[in-house]
């Protein structure tokens, strides 16, 4: 029997039933009719995930792509730091009068402008593909965020690892494979561990993506997957007729991560000028006992006898049992250094190689702390009153501490700025400097040019730019010809003669 039709026995046979309806409906059946509709049960959670895991499978490997791409830009910003710290350029920008902070918020700015520069070229590739999951008109803000939040918070992460690496090239290579390892490694795993159906392994991969927000490189990276599987989720339900897009900024998307990020660039900043300030921030350890000293020159004993009894007035620089023992030694290489040095004075520190000459130096300019004694410059004790003790010092340390693409001209004029010299008087103030050390034939040229000697000459430059009351100079002759070594030996009798007082 046909379905959807009731027979009926008849003595005249067999019929439907709809055989004996339809002439008494007459023209009234036409008017009515039977709808059927047929709606797809929705899909499981597990469904839907797999069809936006297939959907979204390139994307993701484009976000990995982009995290092993911007692991490899703050890790170059360190280059620079280090090797100012290695030439003591940077020591002496801070004996000029630049404040430490100011030093690190400085190159902080200067590297979030040329990190813009990477995060442009990343967005115009993804304009230029048309990658929806990332520039599509609600995506782009989000994917802009994350760019430049993750730049906010990993460039003064990279900042740390200055004071710890000696060579650039090996600092760039360790913080690439380290940003590498973090962030691909800890955005796959998260990914992964989601995949799967255990319940155990769900738990864990929702506690480590709380744990792996301390990392910028996490926040980018998972960010970034997040935007592609909130996408790819919208596109499949788009394609069943029904729209639930969320924003990509919610909370549980990428908000979050943007929040982390956001904290995390003011703190990896105070953890660097806590590193700088780490000398008077630490307790320092009790000086050991050190051995009686030995038989001393006639002149020596009574230079200490001097300083001892405090017939010091009127001396510009004092030393009292000035004493350094660096970690792991025993002997020290400084030993209760006693002398006073008046005003108008040219004093030679002479001793063989190892004789402590430059610990002595970089003890009173700041660079590092005595083990026990002190140094006091104009009053001020060199290791509690460091900014006003540098104020009345010049400094040349024994390596040449220049930049090798800025000019004389340039180098002069910058000094004399964190010295604080007048605006107007600025100018003036370089060409004075040029032609007391016989540069004005270098001014304009690039000081990665110059020879040995004339970078000397630009070193001792530096150190006399402002008229500092003390001068120390380490071996500023080394390179010089004769003839440059004469010229040199003349220029430090005129600042002599001046009434400032010279330490070479």
């Amino acid at each position: 029997m046909p379905c959807g039709q009731v027979w009926i026995s008849a003595s005249q046979g067999e019929a439907p039933i709809s055989d004996l309806i339809h002439p008494l409906l007459g023209p009234v059946r036409h008017a009515h009719s039977i709808t059927t509709l047929n709606h797809p049960l929705n899909l499981t959670k597990e469904q839907l995930s797999e069809a936006t895991l297939i959907a979204s499978s390139v994307d993701v490997l484009v976000s990995i792509c982009v995290v092993f791409a911007m692991s490899f830009v703050p890790a170059s910003f360190t280059l620079v730091l280090i090797e100012e710290r290695i030439t003591r350029a940077k020591h002496l920008q801070l004996v000029s009068g630049l404040p430490q902070t100011l030093y690190w918020l400085g190159n902080f700015l200067w590297d979030m402008c040329n990190y813009l520069v990477a995060v442009c070229i990343v967005v115009f590739i993804f304009l230029a593909f048309q990658q929806r999951a990332y520039v599509a008109p609600e995506n782009l803000p989000a994917l802009l965020l994350l760019l430049l939040l993750y730049g906010w918070s990993i460039t003064p992460l990279m900042y740390p690892a200055s004071f710890f690496f000696s060579v650039p090239s090996t600092a760039y290579v360790v913080l690439t494979c380290i940003n590498l390892f973090i962030g691909i490694n800890s955005s796959m795993a998260t990914f992964v561990l989601e995949l799967l159906s255990d319940q155990n392994l769900q738990e864990v991969s929702r506690i480590l993506k709380q744990v792996f927000l301390i990392f910028p490189h996490f926040c980018l990276g998972r960010g970034l997957i997040d935007m592609v599987r909130n996408q790819a989720m919208a596109d499949a339900f788009e394609r069943l007729g029904d729209k639930q897009f969320q924003s990509p900024l919610r909370w549980d998307i990428i908000g979050k991560n943007l929040l982390a990020m956001m904290a995390q660039g003011p703190l990896f900043l105070l953890i660097t000028l806590l590193l700088q300030h780490r000398n008077r921030l630490l307790p320092q350890s009790k000086p050991r006992l050190l051995p009686p000293l030995g038989e001393e020159d006639e002149d020596v004993a009574q230079e200490r006898e001097r300083v001892t009894k405090g017939a010091t007035q009127g001396d510009v620089l004092v030393l009292r049992d000035l004493t350094k023992v660096y970690r792991g030694q025993r002997n020290p290489a400084v030993d209760r250094l006693c002398l006073g040095i008046p005003p108008g004075e040219c004093f030679g520190l002479l001793g063989v190689n190892g004789a402590g000459k430059t610990s002595t130096f970089r003890m009173v300019t700041g660079d590092t702390l005595p083990s026990s004694g002190e140094a006091v410059l104009a009053g001020h004790n060199v290791a509690q009153e460091r900014s006003a003790a540098h104020r009345s010092m010049g400094y040349c340390p024994q390596s040449d501490a220049i930049f090798d693409l800025l000019t004389g001209r340039e180098h002069l004029e910058l000094f004399a700025r964190l010295r604080g010299v007048p605006e107007a008087q600025v100018a003036q103030t370089a060409l004075s400097g040029l032609v007391r050390l016989g540069l004005p034939s270098y001014a304009d040229r690039p000081a990665g040019t110059y020879s040995g000697g004339n970078k000397r000459k630009l070193a001792t430059a530096l150190a006399l730019v402002g008229d500092p009351a003390v001068v120390f100079l380490d071996e500023p002759t080394t390179g010089m010809d004769p003839s440059a070594r004469r010229f040199l030996w003349n220029s430090l009798l005129s600042v002599v003669r001046e009434g400032r007082s010279v330490v070479l």
